[in-house]
């Protein structure tokens, strides 16, 4: 068998895209040999890499779906991502991109709650500023630390998840929210709702403007925001 006819043959039984029958058999002329059964073992490993993945980067979701419909469903919508979306990243994490896109189809259709594509999306965020380069901030100082992200949600999922867990409701509350997402200078990462302050000390780095002449627009005290951008630069949202 040629290398190329050897890698279309296995590429997609380690996908999940092939069963193990066929497979062996193209390989070995036998599914029940020693060597089969050695090529399930990696067929198996390549499945639970796959659980893994998803598993570490969107644990909420995973346990959503597990609560809901049980473990086999979690199983299912996995093998389904990566049906979708075979791995094809060498950092293993970022093969899971697309489930928040990919929950927005999925949920709706086999009756998963239709908050979970903006879970797995606040859930994908924070990988993302955990594993974003540590960057020098451009321009004037204070400033905003580069790997710092702001995101609209539907619901208070902050609250729920950060909830203990024996008490924690089965959903999230409904409602408007600004998640902050940052890395902390220990470089773990962090996300909290942001507050009406923190939006207008955000909003007045983002856009050049003195603090000063955003409290007198907002009529608010200016030592008020002057706090609430010392915090955010003792926290490492702000730079400077």
């Amino acid at each position: 068998m040629k290398l190329s006819d050897f890698f279309a043959t296995v590429t997609p039984y380690l996908q999940g895209q092939a069963a193990h029958a066929p497979t062996a058999r193209a390989l070995f002329g036998d599914a029940s040999g020693p060597d089969a059964e050695r090529w399930a073992v990696y067929g198996e490993l390549c499945r639970l890499r796959r659980l893994d993945i998803l598993e570490s980067l969107y644990a909420h979701c995973a346990r959503v779906v597990r609560q809901r419909q049980g473990p086999e469903a979690w199983a299912a919508l996995v093998e389904a991502y990566f049906q979708a979306h075979p791995m094809r990243a060498v950092e293993l994490n970022a093969n899971g991109a697309w489930l928040p896109e990919f929950l927005a189809h999925y949920a709706p259709a086999h009756g998963l709650p239709d908050w979970l594509p903006e879970l797995a999306d606040l859930e994908w965020c924070e990988w993302v500023v955990l594993v974003a380069p540590d960057e020098a901030p451009e321009g004037p100082r204070p400033c905003l630390d580069p790997a710092v992200d702001l995101r609209p949600y539907t619901h208070d999922f902050v609250s729920w998840m950060d909830s203990d867990p024996h008490e924690r409701a089965e959903a999230p509350a409904p409602g408007d929210c600004l998640v902050l997402f940052w890395r902390e200078a220990a470089g773990g990462y962090r996300r909290e709702n942001a507050s009406p302050l923190e939006l207008c000390v955000l909003k007045a780095l983002h856009e050049g403007h003195a603090l000063d002449a955003v409290a007198r627009e907002a009529d608010l005290p200016v030592e008020a925001l002057t706090s609430v951008l010392d915090a955010l630069t003792e926290a490492g949202v702000v730079r400077g």
